[in-house]
């Protein structure tokens, strides 16, 4: 299935079948109907393309046709894949390829995504490294959160989330897992003319959609030194339609962690900044986190270097 979004006088039909069950707009109740997540109901009031499959849980869940809702004006867009981490409490002697199936198959069933697929299996607490669609992995993500999931064949659950993107890649311009993360060349999303980004750098950018249809751009630019570290820069700003920077939210917060969530640094926009960064140096192997968060919204980035 492709990705769609809603049009305006869909929404307006959905607000009013959705205040008709006294549901909030990214009421839990809607998104187990649905079968999907809050967070992918932020994205369908947002108007922007999600899954089909979850585009037409969201819609029946209130009683409406999504065939009325879709906008139909842009045709329907290809279908965004994610790589992500399910963590159990097993050793991987525990876990035999039919048990693996087992697992893979209830989460095809909880995530309502029949395109779930194994990509590889690390040991330690078994990490299972799946690709799905993103509503796929939202929902799972949404259902261990609020802890309607913790446990899978037997086997507690210790975590979920997105795969670490490996930065080490792009310096080998391996751009493969970090397109289909999302992220674009810097110029795809108005690189701002007066920012200084090394020409001998590997770089790429990211938009990062936050709350009331407000968006930041993350850029992050990579560079081996000679004796194998690798410097990085991470950058949040801000453009407009035209591509010039504007500024950001004062209380716009960007928090570097360690990948056990130790907080290394954090720096927050203030009054009048365009733009916020973090660096840092690291060696390949090594892994990290960056929260960008804005009020009640966090989103998150992992990182491998």
């Amino acid at each position: 299935m492709g990705r769609i979004k809603a049009s305006a006088r869909g929404l307006e039909k959905v607000d009013r079948a959705r205040n008709k069950k006294g549901w909030n707009k990214d009421s839990p109740i809607w998104a187990d109907e649905a079968k999907t997540s809050p967070s992918t109901l932020k994205r369908f009031w947002s108007k922007n393309r999600i899954e089909q499959e979850a585009f037409v849980g969201i819609c029946h869940a209130v009683g409406e046709k999504w065939e009325e809702i879709m906008d139909d004006s842009e045709g329907v867009g290809s279908s965004q894949k994610v790589k992500w981490m399910l963590e159990v409490k097993a050793t991987l002697s525990e876990i035999d390829e039919e048990m693996m199936q087992g697992i893979v198959t209830i989460i095809k069933e909880l995530s309502g995504d029949v395109s779930v697929n194994i990509e590889k299996v690390e040991s330690g607490s078994v990490v299972i490294v799946l690709s799905s669609y993103l509503e796929g992995f939202e929902r799972i993500e949404y259902l261990f959160s609020s802890g309607q999931l913790t446990e899978v064949m037997g086997f507690p659950i210790l975590g979920v989330r997105v795969a670490p993107v490996n930065l080490s890649k792009w310096l080998q311009n391996d751009l493969v897992d970090a397109m289909a993360a999302g992220w674009q060349t810097i110029a795809e999303l108005f690189a701002p003319p007066t920012f200084a980004f090394r020409a001998d750098a590997a770089k790429q950018a990211k938009l990062i959609e936050l709350e009331g249809e407000r968006a930041v751009i993350l850029a992050v630019e990579t560079k081996e030194k000679v004796e194998g570290e690798i410097d990085i820069r991470l950058v949040v700003y801000a453009t407009d339609a035209t591509g010039d920077r504007t500024e950001l939210p004062s209380n716009l917060k960007l928090t570097l962690l360690s990948a056990e969530e130790e907080i290394l640094e954090e720096v927050e926009a203030g009054t009048g900044n365009d733009y916020i960064e973090q660096e840092l140096s690291g060696m390949p192997g090594e892994k990290f986190q960056l929260k960008i968060s804005l009020d009640d919204t966090i989103v998150r980035e992992y990182f491998e270097i």
